[in-house]
C-alpha cells in the first residue's frame, strides 16, 4: 500500500507493506521505519528519534528534551 500526499511545500510519502514513511516538507524531515523500526524526526534544529526494538525514544527541539526508554521504563523531561 502506498500513499502519496502533496500539499504546500508539503511531500509526504506513506508505504505501509514496506512500511516506510517519509516526510518532507520546508525544512522538516520525519522518516517512519518499522521494520528496521526506527523512526526520525528533523525538523530545523529539533530532532526525535524512535527506536522500538532498543526501546528508546528521544525527542528534542528547541530547549525541550524528552527521552522515553520502554524497557526500563524511564520518562525523562528536560
Amino acid at each position: 500500500m502506498n500513499v502519496q500526499y502533496s500539499w504546500d511545500a508539503i511531500d509526504v510519502q506513506y508505504s505501509w507493506d514496506a512500511i516506510d514513511v517519509q516526510y518532507s516538507w520546508d525544512a522538516i524531515y520525519v522518516r517512519y521505519s518499522r521494520d528496521a523500526i526506527d523512526v526520525r524526526y528533523s525538523r530545523d534544529a529539533k530532532y526525535v528519534q524512535y527506536s522500538w526494538d532498543a526501546i528508546d525514544v528521544q525527542y528534542s527541539w528547541d530547549a525541550i528534551d524528552v527521552q522515553y526508554s520502554w524497557d526500563a521504563i524511564d520518562v525523562q523531561y528536560s
